[in-house]
């Protein structure tokens, strides 16, 4: 098996380099599907990707603000959305938005953690994970805010993210010029012992962006930035390849010529892949501006243009920001604070085509309604 799938690999990327600037919809069918973003880069789409074609509806939480759970400004807090909870930072509320309490203990005493780079929680054990860089550690809470345990961590892992039965990814912020140097790593809570260690593959003198890791229909992806491939992850741990990427000349070389030539916005940075039952959606960054980009599991076309010009709001006419995943990746959600809502309806509502009237009527409303000082609007996408 393993044999088949690297000549399979091999006969991709020849494939890739004997068809140049082809569109990867003219890859055969029996071969990894290949993402094409050279080609998307060299041929900017001008269709838009209308809502109506990835989520069924919108619908628009408020996130309670009192004395106790305020968190408004302009900073975003790391959310965890469960299937019953959201979680903003260290604060928790109900899917209606209704606070609940806050989680973990800040400062330097025991069972108090200092600076948390990472936040995750795990509904079905009712644990709340805080990732303390500053000691190195990460600090277990239950969800009545107990403290439980703390396990050893690293001095550059940052966000994490949960496999279940207490084991958790601890992502690597950087990895160049250091000896022990790591995309993720995977440490059982239960025994505090490290069962899993992805190294990146490549030289250490490289410093691009870490993989990524998303989830999609009860499944955990990963995109290995090194070896341009998409895989589906096994208990954290890489499995098959279910996609690759070419990025042709806009690839970050592995050896960088000299600090007068080379100039890191002539080269794409993928900073978030999304999924749903049709797309895969990126974020991307080349020439210091900002991309979206659609691949089409249907047809295996990819759209990709600004980010300002990418979407239409054909639902409700209102925000226009692609979502990020939620409880499994079976939803989507982004947020919003109230004062940019105030100051951006009026030009969406102008700027979106053929969504419901009576829909953005409801948005402009509920948003006039809000407090520019309250706590941020999260909107979840009912994903199809």
């Amino acid at each position: 098996m393993k044999t088949n799938v690297a000549l399979l690999l091999i006969g991709t990327l020849l494939l890739i380099s004997s068809c140049g600037n082809k569109k990867a919809a003219q890859i055969t069918e029996e071969s990894i599907p290949v993402i094409d973003l050279e080609y998307a880069f060299d041929h900017l789409s001008g269709d838009q990707v209308n809502f109506s074609e990835f989520a069924k509806d919108i619908t628009y939480i408020p996130m309670e603000t009192n004395e106790k759970s305020i968190f408004g400004g302009k900073h975003a807090p790391i959310y965890n959305i469960t299937e019953k909870h959201i979680f903003a930072g260290d604060m928790m509320f109900r899917r209606d938005g209704r606070f609940v309490r806050q989680l973990g203990k800040k400062g330097q005493g025991p069972g108090e953690y200092l600076l948390a780079l990472g936040m995750a929680v795990d509904e079905e054990r009712e644990e709340f994970y805080v990732n303390d860089n500053f000691h190195r550690e990460i600090f277990i809470y239950d969800f009545n805010n107990n403290f439980k345990k703390k396990v050893k961590g690293h001095p550059r892992g940052s966000a994490i993210k949960l496999l279940g039965n207490g084991k958790i990814m601890l992502f690597s912020d950087s990895y160049g010029f250091f000896d022990d140097y790591f995309e993720y790593k995977i440490i059982d809570t239960n025994t505090e012992e490290i069962v899993y260690t992805r190294t990146p593959f490549g030289l250490k003198e490289t410093d691009p962006l870490g993989g990524l890791v998303w989830n999609y229909n009860h499944r955990m992806f990963y995109y290995e930035s090194f070896k341009d491939t998409i895989y589906s992850l096994i208990d954290g741990e890489v499995s098959e390849p279910t996609y690759l990427i070419n990025q042709g000349k806009y690839k970050c070389p592995e050896k960088k010529s000299s600090a007068d030539t080379f100039n890191p916005e002539n080269y794409i940075r993928i900073g978030q892949i999304v999924e749903c039952d049709r797309f895969l959606f990126f974020s991307l960054r080349l020439h210091n501006n900002l991309y979206y980009a659609a691949y089409d599991k249907t047809n295996r076309e990819v759209k990709l243009n600004e980010f300002s010009k990418f979407f239409n709001n054909d639902i409700d006419g209102g925000f226009l920001w692609l979502y990020k995943e939620a409880s499994d990746g079976q939803e989507g959600f982004y947020y919003v604070f109230p004062y940019l809502a105030k100051e951006r309806i009026e030009g969406l509502s102008s700027q979106n085509k053929k969504y419901d009237r009576t829909k953005n009527e409801k948005l402009r409303q509920f948003i006039d309604s809000l407090d520019e000082d309250n706590n941020e609007i999260l909107y979840f996408f009912d994903l199809e």
